[in-house]
């Protein structure tokens, strides 16, 4: 099986000059081995998508991680977690029995984002409950990023280090 890995979610970048590179480019050109990356995340993407497009572009394509962020621009728009994880879970749960290793990360803070309530940071907090509970429950290799991005005064607020490309 060749190393490959694909990431779901929101596109994270680096501003070099005024071109963003995106975080696959970025490990691939960062890491000596050589990898196939795929980048599968699309902004404003819910998981129902992130669900088809691992189904077609993904499962059984000879990838061999996983690495998983997704499910703010659920609760965003007034999804539960539990209706967000059920989606997640199936897909990771896909990803594992396919031999995958699998890499979910937790949602990064948000309140400091425009139109976000009490009732969408509860949500959240709720769904990275269940990402942890699922990487303990299966030894995953752990990501979470909603402690080491959020700002240092405001632990429910992404650090402004983070946020230069807007996104």
């Amino acid at each position: 099986r060749p190393t490959s890995t694909s990431r779901r979610g929101a596109r994270l970048t680096t501003r070099a000059s005024t071109q963003p590179t995106p975080y696959p480019m970025k490990i691939g050109l960062t890491t000596s081995a050589v990898r196939a990356l795929g980048n599968q995340g699309f902004s404003g993407d819910q998981v129902a998508a992130m669900a088809t497009r691992y189904t077609a572009q993904i499962d059984g394509k000879g990838y061999a991680t996983l690495v998983f962020l997704g499910g703010i621009n659920n609760i965003d728009n007034g999804a539960t977690a539990a209706a967000t994880w059920a989606t997640i879970s199936a897909i990771l749960d896909d990803a594992r029995a396919d031999g995958l290793t699998v890499i979910p990360l937790t949602l990064l803070p948000f309140k400091n984002f425009s139109g976000w309530d009490a009732a969408n940071q509860t949500q959240l907090e709720i769904l990275n409950t269940s990402i942890r509970d699922y990487v303990t429950l299966h030894s995953l290799p752990s990501v979470d990023p909603y402690v080491f991005m959020a700002d240092g005064g405001d632990a429910q607020a992404l650090n402004t280090l983070w946020t230069v490309d807007g996104l």
